[in-house]
């Protein structure tokens, strides 16, 4: 039980560094002009979306 939040803990920073990356590499490569902001919202918006898809397929799981 102890080792359960620094787990999530640990998966939430590796998520967050994909995220920054590949919002980088999108970013970069279809608005080459945008600022930070526009990197930022993008890692943002990858990361919710990790979160919101490993709860549609624990759900998915817990039907099965």
């Amino acid at each position: 039980m102890t080792e359960e939040p620094r787990f999530r803990k640990r998966v939430f920073i590796i998520r967050l560094a994909l995220g920054l990356f590949f919002s980088f590499f999108l970013i970069r490569f279809f608005h080459p002009g945008s600022g930070a902001v526009v990197y930022l919202f993008t890692a943002i918006v990858l990361v919710f979306f990790s979160y919101i898809f490993e709860y549609i397929r624990k759900k998915s799981d817990c039907r099965s």
